[in-house]
């Protein structure tokens, strides 16, 4: 079994306090966004006061939509100019 399939049916280790974050690869249709929102889901449902999310420019809006009407969590979508 390829790493890449593994990744889709292991979950990443569960993010503690001390972690400084948590990043998902893979490619495209293994789950990435909701195993992220679960995470997030988590964090935010832990107190924790600022959550962010770094992507690519192309799906900003997409996850922003699916974290707010999926998973009910606020977003904000920062941009900056080039």
């Amino acid at each position: 079994m390829s790493s890449r399939v593994r990744l889709a049916i292991s979950p990443p280790r569960r993010p503690t306090r001390a972690s400084k974050g948590v990043t998902l690869a893979g490619k495209v249709g293994l789950g990435k966004t909701i195993e992220a929102a679960l995470i997030l889901c988590q964090l935010w449902a832990e107190r924790r006061p600022r959550l962010w999310v770094v992507g690519p420019a192309s799906i900003r809006k997409q996850w922003s939509l699916e974290l707010e009407e999926k998973f009910n969590l606020p977003t904000t979508v920062l941009d900056s100019v080039a």
